[in-house]
């Protein structure tokens, strides 16, 4: 998808499958599923801790595109009542351990010790979903169509779900895994702290969180989710799902690298969106090339800047999952120079430093409106921001605020690849990333960073709150991605 020579509403109404397709997909997945379920609930094992199912993924959020038949399921468990959650490591606040006392049998199927134990949980799914196959032949009747029913084990258990005849004969595959649904009073309190922070904040109240077996990924811990917040945050806000997708389809058609961008970044990416722009009016239909320029933009900078903090866990660099600095920065010059086009294509264009709602037909008009409205001092010349955001088409930043910068297509200096100007636009260098640029301001122009408090306006137009009592040597103080984390760093530091 050209993002500059297409209708977004038009792609909308062609990146899904239609509604009689949908249907008749899931009356075979459906009546499949719930035949291997009715058998693996013949092992005791499995019955003793199964709950429920819970159906999660894109496809429930709403967030699925184009015709691939893919589907997630977590099958919940029972817990223990005496079931306790410890914080995760610095590397992984996401992963935890499980811990009960109890001396209920049921458990001792996925217990070690005092410990809930993930591979434990996973083999209990896998040898009861195994079983079921096997003395169903593999085979499914549903609506009398003869369904085939095979599986492969990874961080999943997926069942492959085929249609012998019929319309509906492209393989569907379902994604198994335990999970544990749980109490979010139960996490530490600093990951309470913020999903408390994040409800009060949009006015929504999930008290429940997951607990996710991926042995594959962590042998003892299990992954801490929040599914059912994050659909509570997306819901009537039309304008963030249609954003998403559409992100997800340009992802899909571009492919090569942007097919690593997986669709939970592409998510988190939205979230953050919605928390800069909090207002449900600003999700509506109408606000939709908004709203996708502004998620687009945000995977942009994250990927240029090797920073996508997790919505939930904002101590957690998801860009980390990305090994590839050469990938990050090739798809984040993508995203650069075909946002640029949507800008020179007439597309409506938000004020630059986002201190208000209105938009421009031209990147140099929201810069013309920025620097005239939001007049910001803080250049080596002393002139305010609308004189220098004249100088030079390289010098964007000279405004004070680095993070609104839209790079030149070409690149600096001729170099396609170092497309983002000094931050404080007193020189001709160029940087592969925002954070490059803004490191490379301080260090440089020393004298003017601290002059204009460069570092700090910085950190505030990345969403992070900079130490108001720290002095750095190096001129650059700690940002902070909540006031926990920031009240913790003071009561740490005693100021």
């Amino acid at each position: 998808m050209e993002t500059c020579d297409v209708d977004l509403n038009k792609t909308l109404q062609q990146i899904g499958m239609s509604e009689d397709d949908r249907k008749g997909y899931n009356r075979i997945r459906e009546g499949s599923m719930n035949k291997v379920l009715e058998v693996m609930k013949e092992d005791t094992r499995f019955r003793q801790v199964f709950r429920n199912i819970h159906f999660t993924g894109s496809h429930y959020d709403k967030l699925k595109v184009g015709n691939r038949q893919e589907y997630d399921l977590n099958i919940i468990y029972r817990s223990p009542k005496d079931i306790r959650i410890s914080e995760g490591k610095a590397d992984s606040p996401h992963f935890m351990k499980l811990e009960t006392s109890t001396d209920e049998a049921a458990f001792d199927c996925i217990r070690d010790g005092n410990l809930i134990n993930p591979q434990k949980a996973f083999q209990v799914l896998q040898q009861s979903g195994d079983r079921a196959l096997s003395k169903l032949n593999n085979i499914a009747m549903v609506d009398n169509t003869k369904v085939k029913i095979t599986r492969s084990v990874g961080n999943p258990y997926t069942l492959r779900i085929q249609a012998s005849n019929g319309k509906y004969k492209d393989r569907i595959e379902v994604d198994l895994v335990p999970a544990l649904e749980l109490p979010v009073s139960l996490l530490p309190r600093g990951v309470s702290g913020r999903i408390q922070e994040v409800q009060d904040r949009f006015n929504v109240k999930e008290d429940k969180c997951l607990a996710v077996a991926l042995p594959v990924v962590k042998k003892d811990t299990f992954q801490i989710d929040f599914p059912h917040l994050a659909r509570s945050l997306m819901e009537e806000k039309p304008a963030l799902k249609s954003a998403i997708r559409l992100i997800k389809h340009e992802r899909d058609q571009k492919g090569g690298p942007f097919t690593k961008i997986w669709s939970h970044a592409v998510k988190m990416a939205g979230l953050w969106e919605l928390e800069m722009n909090s207002n449900p009016e600003s999700w509506s239909n109408d606000k939709l090339e908004a709203r996708f320029q502004g998620i687009r933009n945000r995977i942009k900078n994250s990927l240029l800047m090797n920073d996508l903090q997790d919505f939930f866990f904002p101590s957690l660099n998801m860009m980390k999952r990305i090994k590839s600095s050469s990938l990050k920065n090739n798809v984040g010059v993508y995203l650069s120079k075909t946002s640029q086009a949507v800008e020179e294509s007439g597309k409506k264009v938000l004020c630059p430093l986002q201190l208000c709602n209105r938009q421009f037909k031209k990147e140099s008009h929201a810069n013309q409106h920025a620097a005239a409205k939001h007049r910001i001092k803080g250049n080596s010349t002393g002139q305010d921001a609308s004189k220098t955001s004249n100088q030079s088409e390289h010098s964007i930043g000279a405004s004070g605020n680095p993070a609104r910068v839209v790079p030149c297509a070409l690149g600096v200096s001729g170099n396609p690849g170092r497309v983002v100007p000094c931050g404080l636009g007193l020189c001709g260098k160029g940087f592969y990333n925002l954070h490059g640029a803004a490191l490379h301001a301080v260090d440089s122009h020393r004298s003017v960073a601290d002059q204009t408090d460069f570092w700090r306006s910085y950190l505030k137009s990345q969403g992070k709150i900079p130490c108001g009592f720290c002095a750095c040597p190096g001129g650059k103080v700690r940002g902070f991605s909540n006031n926990f984390g920031y009240g913790l760093h003071c009561k740490a530091m005693q100021h």
